[in-house]
């Protein structure tokens, strides 16, 4: 972490920098769909997309030669801000696409492959996939038969076959029956595709169900047996693709500061739910992550200088403390939650011991906490200062004298002058006018982030 001369601190004014768009989420998922078919993008959707573009119930599933040419494409088109890239399979990308519009976020996740792939087997190519396929309304689908195996395959793979996924079978099944048989027949032996063949055809699933687990692992054993090959292909690019996870997290951690009355505790807990839909999990710390499992923040102090400091030994006891607690939950818990494109967002950090050491009782020296504060991981780390005039936090809350803001005010302007990606937002503005802000800079720097790893046009700030 950087300190002392540090870059200047970015200027965040609520009401600037936002973009609105009079869009939804079906008219992003129209945009994508018009830019691959009007380039002439090959392109198939998987299965899911019955009330396609109306209905979005998850994600949308797509597979496509190449996934990154086509975030390239999309980015190229202007069809949205590409905020994440997930890598989550050697050859599988989960992009989450942004929009804002009219007062709210809008996001749609796509998941795009280039082939048809789990637990290091390599069912389907993506020549065999795109080599048929059907139209459903105004966009291109699977043939009946590669839509239904890859359903079926993913079914048994998850071991959730439920009553709806069984008659979606059926319902396949019955556009193209010999072509399905010929699919169950490459991928399981005789006895164990009549069975699978009988609830197509019956359109009763109890006995699939019963054994999904034998059936699994006669699949698996099969594929191996055929495509011993494809086992060390598929295991190869996923060490290459988890090592790339390791170095370059898919999360992000979000720290605010401010003194009591600057709103971060609300301001906190609105960013939070606004980037929700741009990761797979969220973790929001209160100052500590108490060894990574977290406390509530529970009530406000009233009187934060009331209690005198403590002595030097309690004091550097405390600072140990802290530093294990910080060191300990970065490796256990908050790395592994990024590298699994989670976000994590403290109010409070470590570094504001520094600004206010008379709030956490410290009597040691303030040179040895910042010094310990160099030491806390946070490559990466978005820093957001709430700042706001003394009089206006005073109005807030009234726990500290005008004197006292003033104080931590400067303290915290120089100490988020010295970090990496340090922002200064106006926090005088209602909480959400000052959350949509943020989340709009978070994201910026997300699809910039995104951008310079897949070699895209870095988007306009």
């Amino acid at each position: 972490m950087r300190r002392g001369n540090g870059p200047r601190p970015h200027i965040v004014t609520p009401g600037h920098g936002a973009r609105s768009s009079p869009t939804t989420q079906s008219d992003l998922l129209r945009d994508v769909i018009d830019v691959l078919e009007s380039s002439g993008a090959d392109y198939r959707i998987l299965n899911g997309y019955q009330g396609y573009p109306d209905v979005i119930p998850s994600d949308i599933d797509l597979l496509v030669p190449d996934p990154v040419a086509m975030a390239r494409l999309l980015a190229d088109r202007g069809v949205a801000r590409l905020v994440q890239a997930v890598r989550y399979e050697s050859t599988s990308y989960c992009f989450v696409l942004y929009r804002h519009t009219a007062g709210e976020p809008g996001y749609l996740l796509v998941d795009a492959s280039a082939d048809f792939r789990d637990q290091g087997r390599i069912f389907l190519g993506g020549v065999e996939i795109l080599s048929g396929g059907r139209r459903y309304r105004s966009f291109s689908t699977a043939a009946a038969d590669i839509e239904y195996a890859c359903y079926l395959i993913k079914k048994l793979m998850k071991g959730d076959l439920n009553g709806g996924h069984g008659a979606r079978l059926t319902e396949l099944y019955r556009e193209d029956p010999a072509a399905c048989a010929l699919r169950l027949r490459r991928f399981f032996p005789p006895r164990e595709a009549e069975l699978i063949l009988d609830a197509s055809q019956s359109g009763i699933w109890d006995d699939v169900r019963a054994h999904h687990r034998r059936l699994r692992r006669v699949l698996l054993l099969r594929v191996l047996r055929r495509h011993p090959l494809h086992v060390l292909r598929y295991w190869a690019g996923e060490l290459a693709r988890a090592w790339g996870r390791v170095r370059h997290p898919d999360g992000l951690v979000l720290v605010f500061f401010g003194p009591d009355g600057a709103g971060k505790s609300t301001v906190a807990r609105l960013v939070e739910r606004h980037l929700a839909p741009a990761f797979r999990t969220t973790r929001r710390y209160h100052l500590r992550p108490h060894f990574g499992g977290g406390v509530d923040e529970g009530p406000a102090m009233q009187e934060p200088h009331a209690q005198r400091p403590r002595r030097l030994i309690s004091s550097l006891a405390k600072l140990s403390l802290w530093w294990a607690d910080y060191q300990f939950s970065y490796l256990f818990h908050i790395l592994p939650r990024l590298i699994r494109a989670g976000l994590v967002v403290f109010d409070r950090h470590f570094l504001d011991l520094s600004v206010d050491p008379v709030r956490y009782r410290f009597g040691g020296p303030l040179w040895l906490a910042r010094a310990v504060g160099r030491l806390i991981p946070s490559a990466g780390t978005l820093f957001f200062y709430l700042d706001a005039p003394a009089h206006v936090v005073r109005e807030r809350k009234v726990e500290l004298p005008v004197g006292e803001i003033e104080r931590q005010r400067r303290g915290y302007l120089q100490l988020i002058a010295g970090l990496p990606q340090g922002y200064v937002i106006d926090a005088s503005s209602p909480a959400q006018e000052v959350a949509d802000e943020i989340a709009e800079t978070v994201l910026g720097a997300l699809s910039g982030r995104t951008a310079r790893r897949l070699g895209l046009r870095i988007p306009d700030a």
